[in-house]
């Protein structure tokens, strides 16, 4: 996708063939269509970006310590922050299940797969009040065969791609990878490890 003033996204479909209803299908009727270079562009206004989110850890939640007071924390530790405890438990009617809570929702499914294989379901769960991706999986007996970490790629981080959105891209190229922006001189590239 590429940006060419502000607001506005311009994305090539293929060749110029029926480029309008190409546009049309993909970004609805506002969508502006274009040949250039026998390609076809279409021209959209680019959707908002989404408001940034973090999530931390203000501690455990217990019974001296429930709901409201790691409300409390979270609002005390982070600005305006808002906290819920949230339970991870393994499913006790099939032992051989695990839940990993993965954070935000976005891409789930596939972040759970590339983090535990093809078992894993993931699954937006909203009951904590906070969106959080729960990855169910076949639980594993651990390795007796300790695991190298390699590095690779995953293009270029940005303010369209920025952080959450490298460690995101790593995930969904290399199983169990994550990813972390480096500045190198003028760009900053999105930088992945995982195991090998």
């Amino acid at each position: 996708v590429n940006q060419s003033r502000a607001g506005t996204c311009v994305e090539t479909e293929g060749p110029c063939e029926n480029c309008d209803q190409k546009c049309l299908a993909k970004f609805g009727p506002s969508v502006n269509t274009q040949c250039g270079n026998s390609q076809c562009l279409c021209i959209y206004e680019c959707p908002p970006s989404p408001p940034k989110v973090c999530n931390g850890g203000a501690g455990l939640c217990s019974q001296n310590c429930p709901e409201k007071c790691c409300d409390t924390n979270c609002a005390t530790k982070f600005n305006g922050g808002h906290g819920s405890c949230v339970t991870l438990v393994v499913n006790q009617t099939r032992a051989d299940m695990c839940v990993d809570g993965l954070y935000t929702c976005d891409y789930c499914e596939q972040r759970c797969k590339s983090k535990h294989g093809p078992s894993g379901q993931g699954e937006c769960e909203t009951h904590t009040g906070m969106p959080m991706c729960m990855c169910h999986y076949q639980c594993e007996p651990p390795s007796l065969t300790p695991l190298n970490t390699c590095n690779g790629g995953a293009g270029l981080c940005s303010v369209r791609c920025p952080q959450k959105c490298c460690d995101v891209n790593c995930a969904l190229k290399f199983t169990g990878g994550s990813g972390m922006c480096f500045t190198l001189g003028n760009t900053s590239v999105c930088q992945c490890k995982y195991p090998c």
